[in-house]
């Protein structure tokens, strides 16, 4: 059981949890009431037939039962915000680690766990919402019913608290297999979801390859499976409430066959027997509670592990140097890159200079590491050995945002984010005014896509557009940031005859401005236009080629 949840809520807030507590004690102590209520009324009311006694007895009792529901009102509203801070943080705390995480260390991060994680979260907040943590701190006072029971009849009272031990015993023991049991699904639930990704993501590999019937065979194999691991879930957890009913009146059956006879003996009165009776399913019922929320508490189990799997994820700093101005001068030297089990590195002490104003094309087959070195130059990797420096300082030691506000990139996959143009655009760049905003539609060819929509700027883009038109949107984005540094990585790829003719006249306006171009593209129109050119297919240490082509 992951108790440590509750404690740690419990100990953020020492006050409240002061206060829960004493809480918690008056309204088992005002629970009392009612166990005493009955032994008086058999032995008193019974015995004497006083009415006035009956009527305060029960004035008495009913009053004792409403302060017991004020208190435990009271109780749940505190518990209620002990979780409230407690799930912001969670919350907050998981979506900062996703968009600060360094790439490599996220890509370690199970895909699963990234697009579950609002469920994940959501299971946390409901296992240790108010009720459940009102729930495990009436746990402790089934001893107070204990004691005095113990004090209404020793025999009775050890009796009870052997019930109670073995039923606690009995339901740590299933939560614990629970969490096997859920562990061994979530396995099989995941190979479920690449059989679903599959389906549509991969449609027509499935259909034209003729799939179709052995995706259905895969599917019928894992349906059985999980039904069969779920059905054991689900007949653990309904024997564990069956146990714990049948315990319960067993424990009644031996409660009255022990005391019957002490009755007889004159030990104690029928009225206490009664009482005793009553007692001992108020000590209990917290603990048929706490079994009960077996399945519960094992999944928020498992669900705190994969929060806590996020948990280690490495950051990016949130702090750096910041130069006043950016010249736009690159320096790489001795830089060593290599994956997780690749073969061989990306590359091996690469060395190369950029002065201000030069025209870089990276060149090499797919897989030579195109892709990653413009991720490196940006900061979203960090090299295994070497530096990259920006006008003589390592970027790992500059702040990334204001690194960031100083490159114009355009990715390879272009991704947009969900909204209108204008949003896009000012993500980029929150303070573009209208004049540049222009500008920049006209720079990346999309004056007429704009002019045909009625929503205009505020159209809804996503990435349902084709990959053309997304690649200008990331490159009007790119263009927002306004950077003295511009790094394209296959620029020209999706767009057609026009859109690589916009593209050719975008860079050499920007080249005549003196910005530093670096582009990842093996274009021949691009490679005529570079004055140096990286070629990655050299293995492994890439050289640097003078095209004399002046910048």
């Amino acid at each position: 059981m992951k108790v440590n949840e509750f404690s740690q809520r419990l100990r953020s807030h020492p006050l409240i949890a002061t206060e829960l507590v004493l809480a918690s004690f008056m309204a088992n102590l005002l629970a009392l009431a009612v166990p005493v209520y009955v032994i008086q009324v058999l032995n008193r009311y019974l015995s004497y037939g006083v009415d006035a006694t009956l009527v305060t007895l029960t004035i008495g009792v009913v009053l004792a039962l409403l302060m017991e529901y004020a208190f435990r009102t009271v109780r749940l509203r505190l518990a209620g915000g002990i979780g409230e801070q407690r799930n912001k943080q969670l919350w907050f705390g998981a979506m900062g680690i996703l968009t600060t995480a360094q790439m490599q260390s996220l890509n370690d991060y199970a895909g699963r766990s990234r697009l579950e994680l609002n469920h994940t979260l959501d299971t946390i907040e409901s296992a240790y919402g108010a009720q459940n943590l009102t729930a495990l701190l009436d746990l402790p006072f089934a001893l107070l019913f204990i004691a005095v029971l113990l004090l209404l009849s020793p025999t009775l009272g050890i009796i009870v608290a052997l019930f109670i031990f073995l039923l606690f015993l009995f339901a740590l023991a299933g939560q614990r297999k629970l969490r096997e049991k859920l562990e061994r699904v979530n396995k099989t639930t995941a190979e479920g979801r690449h059989l679903i990704a599959r389906a549509y993501s991969a449609v027509e590999t499935v259909r034209l390859f003729d799939r179709t019937r052995s995706t259905l065979a895969e599917w019928a194999r894992h349906i059985g499976i999980r039904h069969q691991k779920k059905e054991k879930i689900a007949r653990s957890q309904g024997n564990l409430q069956i146990s714990t009913a049948s315990l319960h009146a067993l424990m009644g059956v031996v409660i009255y066959a022990v005391g019957a006879p002490l009755v007889i003996g004159g030990e104690f009165s029928v009225g206490v027997l009664i009482g005793a009776n009553i007692l001992a399913s108020r000590a209990l019922g917290p603990v048929i509670k706490f079994a009960q929320l077996g399945e519960t508490l094992a999944t928020a189990h498992n669900a705190m592990q994969e929060l806590e799997q996020l948990s280690t994820v490495a950051t990016e700093q949130d702090s750096g140097a910041a130069c006043n101005s950016f010249s736009g001068q690159i320096q790489i030297k001795d830089l060593a890159f290599s994956y997780p089990n690749a073969v061989q590195p990306l590359y091996e002490s690469l060395n190369l200079e950029l002065q201000p104003g030069a025209v870089l094309l990276i060149t090499g087959a797919n897989g030579s590491g195109k892709t990653t070195l413009s991720r490196l130059l940006t900061g979203l990797l960090t090299p295994q050995r070497g530096m990259i420096l920006v006008d003589g300082i390592d970027i790992r030691q500059l702040a990334p945002q204001w690194w960031r506000g100083q490159f114009s990139y355009l990715p390879q996959e272009p991704v947009l984010l969900q909204g209108s143009l204008k949003y896009n655009l000012e993500s980029a760049n929150p303070e573009l005014n209208q004049q540049r905003i222009d500008e920049i539609i006209s720079d990346a060819g999309l004056t007429d896509f704009i002019a045909r929509s009625p929503d205009g700027l505020d159209m809804e883009v996503g990435n349902h557009l084709s990959l053309g038109y997304r690649k200008r949107i990331a490159l009007a984005r790119a263009l927002a940031v306004d950077g003295k540094l511009v790094i394209f990585d296959d620029p020209t790829e999706g767009l057609d005859q026009e859109g690589r003719q916009t593209l050719y006249a975008l860079l050499l306006k920007l080249s005549r401005q003196g910005r530093t171009l670096i582009l990842c593209s093996d274009d021949p129109v691009l490679l005529q236009g570079a004055s140096l050119i990286l070629d990655l297919n050299e293995k492994p240490t890439p050289k640097l080629q003078f095209t004399g082509v002046k910048s």
